[in-house]
């Protein structure tokens, strides 16, 4: 396989968010996308609308899809 084509398929990866933290005032968490490959922390978009005067943090267990 070439470079390129790996570059391709690591753009976008699905996995389940294993750990969660907040620091400074940013939503953080770790992610399993292979069975042997754990993302370090990185932010998250939490889910909202306008209805909602409060963020829905992730949770352990959520699957994410992780955009490289």
């Amino acid at each position: 396989m070439s470079d390129t084509q790996r570059l391709l398929q690591n753009l976008i990866a699905f996995g389940t968010v294993t750990e969660t933290k907040v620091a400074a005032g940013k939503m953080l968490a770790r992610v399993k996308v292979d069975d042997d490959r754990v993302t370090d922390f990185f932010p998250m978009l939490s889910k909202n609308n306008s209805n909602n005067k409060k963020a829905t943090p992730i949770k352990i267990g959520e699957q994410v899809v992780v955009l490289c």
